[in-house]
């Protein structure tokens, strides 16, 4: 009997109960013996005489190691087989695990019956089975609540972005208002005492700048970080590319987007972010800009960064403190991290093989939504870039091939931005009305281009067909090459305006030459020729590379682009311009020199927009191995005015150039002679030097650049006149 059974009997039936000790009192006990359980199956009626018999004689053994068992009789009555008993105490029965119960008349067990098991049994289950329900039910809720809650983080992401976007914009407005009423006050101009030596320095971790002020007489000098720089050959390149697209399925983004999701850390490296002319004219800011920035998150889908801007190339230069989807082919992981378990050196490496393909191989029908890139693609690619690059395809279909990559890319570019000039309303309604003006045909009118240029890119793209092609344009180049052609463009007019056309073309010619006069630009340049005089007072050139070409004009003449692309003439090897006009309306560059001598006499280089910062057009760009001599020529209204690059030549004699931002940017190694030359009215610098140095010694000198003294440059301190920045690392 335990105590939790005795506890549930009635008054009565406790005080009637003994224990067995107490019933066993009288029995003396027998030789110890060990009895074997006997189990007993439900009695009949004449068995119980053997029952009672059975019970008697096992009241009288020893209950030392001795095994009970409990004996079932009808009417629920129970009957000892086996009493062990060794105390009075009912501890020590409840301690021990056997039971004996009796229903003797001294003897009492709770009643039971009254206790309805079954039922509570079936209203507990039913209960549990509730109450799972209701859990479930719970869970179903939290996930929901969850994809809500994953909504309206990213609604507030967006307006978040949004809010940060307009902020900036608004506080650029205030500040352009707050320097205008500064630069009118008098009381500010007869108070304002800053020395001229004064250097305002800012510093970050490992980031150190130093900017003059405009009264300043020393150049600002920026010093950078290093970065990660990788030399890897064309079949390296290649292999690392076919991992990546070793899938063959989905578009050139997709494949690079799992890829990233693999190799780039998602937060916490610092890199150098190179702005791109996009970002600059919405920060405006001066174009080449670099700042030091953190990358606080990553989208592996879109390839593109969140960072925080540590610090940029100039105190004078403000950038918002966070700025968004910044691409990563934009940044440079630096080789010093603040965070030492950052994985830098593997985001490096694949960033600059993702810089690689978005410069050199990938085209604007990659990312299409239908189109699957597949390894063998990447090949042929790889292929004909090493062929454009070795020498294997001649220089005049070489460039026609990087032309016609560039028209497909600005096209592409042109439909992007027709895109993001759409608001959420207009996108969300189906009236045509509301779309911007020309909207429909642009649209139509470059996606009918790109498929133009991509049916043309097949002709190059395939070996098989390129090689064929290449044979055919090879020996048409050859043949038009072997006589010195020139050729006359003219729109017609009066016969008075011929005859003098003709008098002069008399005089300039020789009988060496083969005189060829046509009405179409696209035609005349086709055919290759040595020289190329421009008889009507305006002509639009087609977009064509040339090379040894000689361009000149009969009574001057203006030259512009026949539609939007990246510069008005590419130019290399031995070339001549003179007694032109040059406009840069829809080019962004008038002229590319890439390779080879330039001889520039009595041009006029001119940007028609309303402000030098608002589109940013170049006149010259100079690239390495370039040789550019420009005389008696005018630059005027340009962003930069002239830009030299690393291993370029560029001598000025006799020019001017005036209402720039910059008049003349220039890198490390290149070089610059500027010989009875004015450089004025520049809003920004009238020459800016990107300087390459990794020692302290020559910080304030620019190597190349030399300035002859009937130069007249701004105030005429060349200390002041001339920017120099400083930086560790050339970024490309």
């Amino acid at each position: 009997m335990t105590i939790r059974k005795f506890n549930l009997m009635t008054s009565d039936c406790k005080n009637q109960w003994q224990c067995n000790k107490c019933l066993n009192k009288h029995t003396l006990p027998t030789k110890s013996c060990k009895i074997n359980p006997i189990f007993i199956s439900t009695p009949k009626a004449n068995t119980s005489q053997a029952y009672t018999s059975t019970a008697q004689e096992n009241s009288n053994i020893m209950t030392d190691n001795i095994t009970l068992r409990k004996q079932f009789t009808r009417e629920n009555e129970y009957e000892p087989i086996i009493n062990d008993v060794k105390g009075h105490s009912l501890l020590e029965e409840n301690n021990n695990s056997l039971e004996d119960i009796s229903l003797s008349p001294r003897r009492s067990v709770p009643d039971l019956s009254t206790r309805d098991y079954d039922d509570e049994y079936i209203q507990l289950k039913q209960k549990i089975e509730e109450l799972n329900s209701k859990l479930a039910s719970a869970h179903t809720e939290i996930e929901n609540l969850h994809m809500e809650k994953n909504v309206l983080q990213k609604e507030v992401h967006e307006q978040k972005n949004r809010i940060q976007h307009l902020t900036a914009i608004c506080s650029r407005s205030v500040r352009k208002r707050k320097s205008k009423i500064k630069g009118d006050s008098t009381f500010m101009r007869q108070n304002k005492s800053l020395d001229d030596s004064s250097i305002q320095t800012s510093y970050c971790p490992d980031f150190a700048i130093q900017a003059k002020t405009k009264e300043s007489d020393k150049a600002t000098i920026v010093k950078m970080h290093s970065v990660y720089s990788f030399n890897r050959s064309d079949s390296e390149i290649l292999q690392e590319l076919l991992k990546v697209f070793s899938s063959g399925r989905g578009t050139a983004r997709e494949q690079w987007s799992m890829q990233a999701d693999i190799s780039v850390e998602p937060v916490g490296w610092d890199a150098l972010w190179k702005l791109s002319k996009e970002y600059c004219k919405t920060f405006e800011v001066r174009f080449p800009c670099v700042a030091y920035v953190t990358v606080t998150s990553v989208d592996y889908e879109e390839l593109a960064a969140c960072v925080d801007v540590l610090s940029v190339q100039h105190a004078a230069v403000t950038l918002p403190q966070r700025v968004v989807d910044v691409p990563l082919i934009q940044l440079w992981p630096t080789l010093k991290q603040r965070e030492e378990c950052v994985n830098a050196a593997s985001t490096a490496e694949f960033i600059d093989l993702l810089r690689f393909f978005y410069q050199n191989i990938w085209m604007p029908w990659d990312d299409q939504d239908d189109k699957v890139v597949l390894p063998n693609t990447i090949e042929d690619r790889m292929s004909l870039w090493r062929d454009i690059h070795n020498g294997t395809i001649p220089n005049c279909v070489a460039r026609s091939i990087v032309l016609l990559r560039n028209s497909a890319i600005n096209a592409y570019e042109k439909l992007k931005e027709l895109d993001s000039s759409l608001c959420d309303g207009i996108l969300a309604d189906d009236d045509d009305s509301l779309l911007p003006p020309n909207y429909l045909s642009v649209c139509a009118e470059m996606n009918a281009r790109l498929d133009g240029l991509m049916s043309k890119w097949t002709l190059y793209e395939n070996p098989l067909i390129r090689e064929q092609y290449l044979t055919k344009t090879k020996n048409k180049w050859l043949k038009n090459k072997s006589k010195k052609n020139v050729v006359a463009l003219w729109q017609g007019g009066s016969v008075s305006e011929f005859d003098e056309i003709s008098k002069f073309l008399h005089s300039y010619l020789t009988k060496e030459h083969n005189l060829t006069v046509v009405v179409s630009a696209e035609d005349g340049l086709t055919l290759e020729p040595d020289e190329v005089v421009v008889c009507s007072q305006q002509y639009e050139l087609p977009e064509m590379p040339l090379s040894q070409i000689s361009i000149c004009s009969f009574n001057g003449a203006t030259l512009r682009a026949t539609d939007m692309r990246s510069c008005l003439l590419m130019l290399s090897e031995d070339c001549r311009i003179q007694n032109l006009t040059l406009h840069c309306s829809q080019v962004s560059t008038i002229i590319v020199m890439r390779t080879g001598t330039l001889h520039i006499k009595n041009c006029m280089f001119a940007d028609e927009s309303k402000s030098s910062q608002s589109d940013f057009a170049q006149g010259i760009v100079a690239m390495a191995g370039a040789k550019v001599v420009i005389e008696d020529c005018t630059f005027e209204n340009f962003y930069s005015g002239i830009v030299i690059h690393r291993g370029a030549q560029m001598e000025l004699s006799k020019c001017i150039l005036r209402k720039c931002g910059v008049g003349i940017q220039m890198y490390s190694g290149a070089h610059v002679k500027l010989d009875s030359t004015v450089i004025a009215n520049c809003s920004e610098q009238c020459i800016r030097c990107e300087v390459d140095v990794d020692g302290s010694d020559k910080m304030n000198e620019m190597e190349g650049l030399q300035v002859m003294s009937n130069c007249k440059i701004g105030s005429g301190n060349l200390q002041k006149e001339v920017l120099i920045v400083q930086q560790n690392v050339y970024l490309a």
